[in-house]
């Protein structure tokens, strides 16, 4: 597993991938892996899983750090794989910054649950919003 910072190579892939997802496809959420403050790429030794943009709504609080992430459609098991062995790192490096929540929206139900399961996220009533303490 490598995390490496998202490049302009990327971009092509990134703007593939969000086509192919029925959420973010209506979205222009290529930007907000560039515009973030840190973007990165987790890959395997087959290539990208996915693509994180962090984004410090409350700056220069950085108490609360909201994700962005795309990963490829129909790829579930490498996802999980990449999820379950980097988000603890990603913590980590959140938590050294002074976050001590993180946040993401979504509406895709296996990951709901997977990161509900696995991480201890829990819905922001009223919203697409997920929320962890770290």
């Amino acid at each position: 597993m490598k995390i490496r910072p998202v490049t302009e190579q990327d971009k092509p892939e990134i703007d593939e991938w969000i086509s192919r997802d029925p959420d973010h496809s209506a979205k222009d959420m290529t930007s907000d892996y560039f515009d973030a403050l840190e973007s990165f790429c987790i890959e395997d030794e087959d290539g990208p899983i996915m693509y994180v943009g962090i984004e410090w709504p409350q700056w220069p609080d950085r108490a609360l750090a909201r994700l962005h992430i795309q990963f490829n459609e129909g790829q579930q098991t490498r996802t999980g794989t990449a999820l379950l062995r980097a988000f603890p790192i990603v913590k980590e490096v959140l938590r050294l910054l002074g976050c001590s929540q993180i946040i993401f929206e979504s509406v895709s139900r296996p990951l709901i649950a997977f990161t509900k399961r696995r991480f201890g996220f829990r819905r922001v009533p009223g919203t697409d919003d997920y929320i962890t303490g770290i």
